[in-house]
């Protein structure tokens, strides 16, 4: 009985593991979209466009991050984390 519930353990750790990865790749890909958008605004010479770019690299970057940690809360939610 005792083996049995530290493979269970043992799984759902390996599924928050799993999850945190999955939110840290999520998040750090926003991130680095965001960044790449707010580079190209500032080697641009037309100022419209790098302002478009500036702002569109922020709302990228600020909502991905947010999504992702809403969906995140979702899905923990679904599984019963809390």
């Amino acid at each position: 009985m005792a083996r049995e519930r530290l493979e269970s353990e043992r799984e759902v750790a390996r599924g928050y593991r799993r999850e945190l990865a999955r939110v840290c790749a999520e998040c750090l890909g926003s991130a680095f979209l965001g960044l790449l958008c707010l580079g190209y605004a500032l080697h641009t010479t037309d100022r419209g466009t790098g302002t478009i770019a500036f702002w569109g690299g922020l709302v990228v970057g600020y909502s991905g991050i947010t999504l992702s940690l809403a969906a995140a809360y979702v899905r923990g939610d679904r599984r019963g984390d809390w």
